[in-house]
């Protein structure tokens, strides 16, 4: 039993069960850290695009507006990096061949 979290190159490696959690409240996160018994918040990742984006380049604007990544689309990829020694570029490249559903559905 260990504490990791998600998205990490580990769960592309192991086949790793995740214990559940009470959910996150505020009243639990100030109890003193021995006696909290409830998971963290959700921490959202945002996507931010320069003003005018959607103007000035329309279609590159649909595209990050549409663009998904899950948390095993990361893990691969940094699986990729980190234990298989790929460079950005070629783990992007490995995840694009292998992943043309996803990244079409993307496009306007």
């Amino acid at each position: 039993l260990f504490y990791f979290y998600t998205p990490h190159w580990l769960h592309a490696r192991y086949d790793l069960t995740q214990v559940e959690l009470p959910a996150w409240s505020a009243e639990c996160e100030s109890l003193p850290a021995a006696r909290r018994d409830c998971g963290y918040p959700e921490d959202v990742l945002a996507k931010v695009f320069t003003a005018g984006l959607a103007e000035r380049l329309p279609a590159a604007h649909a595209m990050l507006s549409r663009m998904r990544l899950t948390n095993d689309d990361q893990d691969s990829i940094t699986f990729a990096m980190d234990v298989e020694g790929l460079d950005a570029a070629d783990a992007a490249r490995a995840w694009v061949d292998a992943n043309e559903a996803v990244w079409r559905s993307w496009l306007p």
